[in-house]
C-alpha cells in the first residue's frame, strides 16, 4: 500500500501553493524519447542497497552514502543502468534513487495509452513508497519532461527540477520553428515505420541514424545493441506521449521551485531551441550550456555534468534540508 506524503514533507512551506491550496495528485491514466542510448559498461555503485519493487512492479534501487535525496528519471532506449557513469560522481553528496521507467528494464509494460503525466504519477506513488522525498529531480530527455510534469503536479515531493535537453516538438512555444518542425516531421516517420518493425531491424536503423553514423549499429557492445532492441517497442508510443504532454507554459511559469536546464554545444539545434524555450518559461531558473557534450552528458561527460548538478543543487541555489 502506498503511504500518504510525510516526514522530510511534513510541515514544510511548499513555494509552489498558496497557503491552504490543496496538493495536486490528479490522475490522467492508463500509462507517456526522443533518445537512442549507448549503454556504459555497468559498475557498482557505492552505497548500494539492493534492488527493490515499487508499486505496479517497478524496479528500483536506492545507491549513494549522501543524505540529499535525488532521483533520476532515464529516457528512451534505455534503463537505471544509464546512470551508472554519473553515479560515482554524485554519490557523496546525494542519497540516489534510480528505477526504470514503465516498459523499460526490469519495470513490466501495461496496456493503454501513454502520457508523460501518468509516468509523472507512478514516480510521484514510488518516491512516496521508497520514503525519498522531497528530492531533487533529475530527467534527461524523456525523463526531463516527466521531471518537469511531477514537479507540476506534485510540488511538495520535489526540492528542485533538473532537466536536460527534452524532447518537446509538439511544445506550442517552440513548434513552429524550422529546425524542430523538420526534426518532428522526420521522428514521426521513423516512429510510424517502428511500429509494424521487426525491434532488431528499428534499433539498427534509428542508432545508425542518430548515433552511430551508417554502419555502426554492428561495431557496437553487444549489451549497447540489446538497449535498443529492448527500447525499440517503447519507443513510438514515447514520441506521441511527449507530443500530448500537458506542460503548458503558463505551467512552467507556476514553478518557483529552483530549475537547472542544461543543453549540449553539440547537440542537434532543435534540441538546444527547445531547451532554451523551456529555461525561458521558468521563472526561477539556472541555465548552462555543457561544453564539448551531446544529448547523453550522463554518459559522454559524467564528471563535466554531475560537477554542474552538483554545484546547483548543493552549493548554490537550493537551501539545505
Amino acid at each position: 500500500m502506498v503511504r500518504r506524503p510525510r516526514s522530510r514533507a511534513a510541515g514544510r512551506p511548499n513555494p509552489c501553493r498558496a497557503p491552504g491550496e490543496p496538493a495536486r495528485f490528479a490522475r490522467e491514466g492508463p500509462p507517456d524519447g526522443i533518445e537512442p542510448f549507448i549503454r556504459p559498461a555497468r559498475v557498482r555503485p557505492p552505497g548500494g542497497s539492493g534492488l527493490a519493487e515499487g508499486p505496479g512492479g517497478l524496479s528500483f534501487d536506492l545507491v549513494g552514502t549522501g543524505t540529499e535525496p535525488i532521483a533520476l528519471i532515464h529516457g528512451s532506449w534505455s534503463d537505471r543502468s544509464s546512470w551508472d557513469r554519473l553515479v560515482p560522481v554524485l554519490s557523496d553528496g546525494f542519497r540516489i534513487f534510480r528505477y526504470d521507467r514503465r516498459g523499460h528494464g526490469e519495470s513490466p509494460p501495461v496496456p493503454g495509452i501513454r502520457s508523460v503525466a501518468w509516468e509523472a504519477d507512478e514516480l510521484a506513488d514510488l518516491l512516496v513508497e521508497a520514503d525519498h522525498f522531497p528530492a531533487h529531480l533529475l530527467g534527461i530527455s524523456y525523463g526531463a519532461a516527466v521531471a518537469l510534469s511531477l514537479t507540476i503536479r506534485r510540488p511538495e515531493l520535489v526540492r528542485s527540477v533538473i532537466v536536460h535537453e527534452p524532447p518537446l516538438v509538439a511544445w506550442p512555444p517552440i513548434e513552429e520553428r524550422p529546425e524542430v518542425r523538420s526534426a518532428r516531421v522526420e521522428l514521426d516517420a521513423y516512429a510510424k515505420k517502428f511500429r509494424s518493425a521487426v525491434p532488431d531491424d528499428a534499433a539498427r536503423e534509428f542508432a545508425e541514424r542518430f548515433v552511430t553514423g551508417p554502419g555502426g549499429f554492428g561495431r557496437l557492445p553487444p549489451e549497447t545493441q540489446a538497449a535498443f532492441r529492448d527500447g525499440a517497442p517503447a519507443w513510438p508510443d514515447e514520441l506521441s506521449a511527449l507530443e500530448r504532454a500537458d506542460l503548458d507554459p503558463s505551467l512552467l511559469a507556476g514553478i518557483d521551485l529552483p530549475a537547472f536546464v542544461t543543453h549540449g554545444d553539440v547537440s542537434p539545434t532543435y534540441l538546444v531551441r527547445i531547451a532554451e524555450a523551456v529555461a525561458d518559461a521558468l521563472p526561477n531558473v539556472t541555465r548552462q550550456t555543457l561544453r564539448g557534450a551531446g544529448h547523453f552528458p550522463h554518459i559522454s561527460h559524467p564528471a563535466l555534468y554531475g560537477g554542474a548538478v552538483l554545484t546547483f543543487a548543493l552549493e548554490r541555489n537550493v537551501p539545505s534540508l
